[in-house]
């Protein structure tokens, strides 16, 4: 094992890192699909579900799979809720 030929802990842990830090696919997907199924409230201050979605974004861009601002402006106004509907047209 590479981890067993190492004799600091430095490079231990980059070698654990580079081995088993990369999320893989399923993982990734788990976080994308919790980012889009974060609802925005209609009748509370929307801050708490955008800064739960925007931890998602960061999240996924993090594990090498950044998206774009323009695409998550796009998400996030898909999301608003109808009684927003005014804002998502500006």
């Amino acid at each position: 094992s590479k981890v067993l030929s190492k004799t600091t802990a430095s490079s231990i842990w980059s070698s654990l890192k580079e081995e088993y830090g990369t999320p893989g696919v399923a993982t990734t997907y788990a976080e994308f699909k919790a980012m889009l199924d974060t609802p925005i409230p209609s009748h509370e201050h929307p801050t708490p579900a955008f800064s739960k979605i925007n931890a998602h974004f960061v999240w996924l861009a993090e594990a090498d799979f950044e998206i774009s601002p323009k695409v998550q402006a796009i998400i996030l106004l898909t999301k608003l809720p109808s009684s927003m509907d005014t804002i998502a047209h500006l």
